[in-house]
């Protein structure tokens, strides 16, 4: 572990421990039994409502009977996208104490109390999470995509896999480029292990999706592979 890291986690668990921890969502002082969020702000959550919405870029649909604008659907090698919960204040700072303070068991703890994940009638044959270039890995210990990802499979019974994709290059955080920078940034940054194993629906599990570059970089790959079928799931949708 690298002293910068050292530092950073030393810092939060001293504060975590002589100072009381405050809810993500209304700030006060949470139950020694909550983590994360108090009970109520949990509960009052807003989740994204899939039904009157294109599922690639979560704008109204053009008609009622249709399931994705047509732009859309020849723009991506993205089929489909479902997130749970729109980016709002509570869940930007969760995402960024799990990902810059290495809160892997508040990741853990906020997922343990989601007991279901709507998947709208997709019925994909693996799950599998956007994977982290190894030095980034090692830097953070975990893949928090791949923890959600494991999540979303105990729920729903679907395996999962996180052998099969991998990050070729160390790109920068698409948080730190500006929207017309991201894509160019992922171009050639995944590929696929064995394109054998690749099966027909492919469901691609990400903590959180902006642009939506990311996805479909990794789902162009696993088209170019064999896969007839790509949708993603992200945590938040911002």
């Amino acid at each position: 572990m690298s002293t910068k890291k050292f530092t950073i986690k030393l810092i939060k668990e001293i504060l975590l421990t002589f100072f009381p921890e405050h809810c993500l969502g209304c700030s006060k002082i949470l139950e020694p039994e909550e983590i994360g969020f108090c009970n109520n702000c949990f509960n009052s959550l807003t989740y994204v409502n899939m039904s009157n919405v294109c599922p690639i870029c979560f704008s109204q649909k053009a008609k009622k009977n249709a399931n994705i604008h047509h732009d859309c659907l020849i723009s991506t090698a993205l089929d489909r996208n479902i997130s749970l919960l729109p980016f709002q204040d509570s869940t930007q700072k969760l995402i960024h104490e799990v990902k810059y303070y290495f809160r892997k068991r508040l990741l853990n703890a906020f997922l343990n109390k989601i007991t279901h994940f709507e998947l709208y009638s997709e019925k994909p044959d693996v799950i599998i999470p956007v994977p982290l270039h190894k030095s980034r890995l090692r830097w953070r210990e975990f893949n928090q995509s791949a923890v959600i990802a494991e999540r979303i499979s105990k729920i729903t019974h679907i395996p999962y896999q996180d052998d099969l994709l991998v990050r070729e290059k160390d790109t920068p955080p698409q948080s730190q480029l500006e929207h017309g920078e991201r894509k160019a940034n992922v171009e050639n940054a995944f590929s696929v292990v064995d394109s054998k194993k690749v099966p027909e629906t492919v469901m691609l599990v990400d903590d959180v999706m902006t642009t939506g570059n990311t996805l479909i970089a990794c789902a162009e790959v696993f088209k170019k592979s064999g896969a007839k079928r790509v949708i993603s799931y992200t945590l938040i949708r911002a």
